[in-house]
């Protein structure tokens, strides 16, 4: 599979060594170097397998717990593009995520105004803002409220964003 810009996992399997044919590894798109998962970081052997099932390309539910984690900001866009570059005519997974990650929701909100205002890479699929779902639990007093955010079509949100999102990096700028 090319899964992710900047990993790819296109391997000769045929032309490995036995003991290797069994074995998951990485290698850079630039290198023939193999890694094993307990050479590269936690983050890349902890999304392996949502990039593996985001490219099986099959009907059905992928779930994922914040895929953020101990993965590189750069990555985490990547991550953002994985959930949306597929074309209509193609079976995809339907993702729901729980996540807390800035950089995926961005990443999703510019690939939407992008569409929106024909900006879009050539290489990418269109994002509209009715292929999203962005759903927020929040506390209220004790009890928890659910709410959905809806999505506008210049890749804003119309609803205020829960408090503690975004809020931070204003915060910290400014």
């Amino acid at each position: 599979y090319n899964i992710v810009r900047g990993i790819d996992l296109n391997v000769e399997i045929d032309n490995l060594p036995f003991p290797l044919k069994n074995n998951v590894f990485f290698c850079k798109k630039d290198s023939c170097q193999m890694l094993f998962p307990n050479q590269v970081g936690v983050g890349l052997t902890q999304i392996a397998p949502l990039i593996v099932a985001a490219n099986d390309n099959q009907d059905g539910l992928v779930a994922i717990e914040q895929p953020e984690l101990h993965i590189h900001p750069a990555l985490q866009l990547a991550v953002g593009d994985l959930f949306t570059q597929y074309s209509h005519d193609q079976k995809r997974p339907m993702f729901l995520v729980e996540t807390h990650s800035e950089h995926i929701i961005l990443r999703i909100l510019k690939r939407i105004r992008q569409t929106t205002d024909d900006e879009l890479p050539e290489s990418n699929h269109p994002v509209k803002p009715e292929y999203i779902s962005v759903i927020v639990f929040e506390d209220n007093n004790g009890s928890t409220t659910i709410r959905k955010i809806d999505i506008t079509d210049d890749g804003d949100f119309k609803q205020k964003w829960p408090k503690g999102f975004f809020e931070e990096r204003r915060g910290e700028l400014f």
